[in-house]
């Protein structure tokens, strides 16, 4: 005897009840057989995936630490902090894709010769397709300070972009060490000149 397992009902062969459970239930047994044979296919499927996708993950943790390995090795060689040893190289760096930036601060300058504010003006370090690691792009005084490598600028940089004097000697005209001044982000630097009062 064969027995349905949905409505307990007794037939005399198995080809008698895939007909009844084909009928009353949408399935016969055979099919029931061959849809338990796919979900266990599926999950072996499954279960294959997991494992592919946990390797592929350690993979990707090696990959990660290689990677972090050989940009430690660039930085030690090419200098502790990661930065061009060569002031004037890193000043001649275009940044005009804005890729991989390691530094973006905005300090604010402010120049005042003899009771005169001097206007610095739009677009200072930037001509064409060109973008240099300290530019303007309005005339408020803003710094843009940029830089695919970590590196300290000072205000002389600046002046050094724009193309102005700012030594001990002369700020545009006079000055003492204000070339020195670390850039760093939200700063207001101002630099004032005029006689004594």
């Amino acid at each position: 005897m064969f027995k349905c397992d949905k409505c307990d009902k007794e037939f005399n062969t198995q080809a008698g009840l895939d007909q009844h459970n084909a009928d009353k239930h949408g399935m016969s047994s055979h099919d029931k057989k061959a849809l338990k044979r796919q979900e266990q296919e599926k999950q072996k499927s499954d279960a294959g995936r997991k494992e592919k996708s946990r390797k592929m993950g350690k993979y990707a943790v090696v990959a990660v630490v290689v990677v972090v390995a050989i940009v430690g090795a660039y930085f030690l060689i090419s200098g502790s902090s990661g930065t061009p040893t060569n002031n004037d190289n890193i000043l001649s760096t275009n940044l005009y894709s804005h890729n991989s930036l390691a530094l973006h601060i905005h300090p604010h300058l402010e120049i005042e010769i003899n009771g005169q504010k001097e206007i610095i003006p739009t677009n200072v370090g930037i001509s064409g397709s060109v973008m240099r690691v300290i530019h303007t792009h309005d005339d408020t005084g803003k710094l843009h300070v940029e830089s695919p490598v970590p590196h300290t600028f000072k205000l002389q940089d600046f002046f050094t972009i724009w193309g102005r004097q700012f030594t001990g000697d002369c700020i545009f005209q006079p000055s003492a060490l204000f070339g020195e001044i670390p850039l760093k982000d939200l700063d207001n630097i101002k630099v004032v000149y005029g006689p004594r009062q």
